[in-house]
C-alpha cells in the first residue's frame, strides 16, 4: 500500500514577520511604514511608502526610491519619494 503524505511544511513569508504598518494620513498623503518588531520610530530600518492621488490613479511611491528598509520613520515627510 503506498503511503499517503497528510502534512505540509510550514513556509513562512518575509511579511509573516513584520507587525501591521505604521499609517499617517495626512492632507494630500497616506503614509504608510513598516520595520520589524523592536526598530524605533527615529531608527533607520522602516520601508515608507506614500500614497498619493492623482486624479483617479493611486500612486504608492516609496521613500528615498527603494523598498529597502533604511528609512525613519520619524523622518518619513523629509524624504523624497519615487518609484
Amino acid at each position: 500500500m503506498k503511503s499517503v503524505k497528510i502534512d505540509a511544511p510550514i513556509v513562512r513569508t518575509f511579511s509573516e514577520y513584520l507587525p501591521e504598518p505604521f499609517v499617517d494620513e495626512t492632507s494630500g498623503a497616506t503614509y504608510y511604514g513598516y520595520a520589524p518588531l523592536g526598530t524605533t520610530e527615529e531608527e533607520e530600518g522602516w520601508r515608507i511608502i506614500k500614497e498619493i492621488k492623482d486624479g483617479t490613479v493611486t500612486k504608492r511611491l516609496y521613500a528615498q526610491g527603494t523598498m529597502d528598509f533604511i528609512s525613519a520613520w520619524s523622518k518619513r515627510t523629509e524624504y523624497t519619494y519615487s518609484r
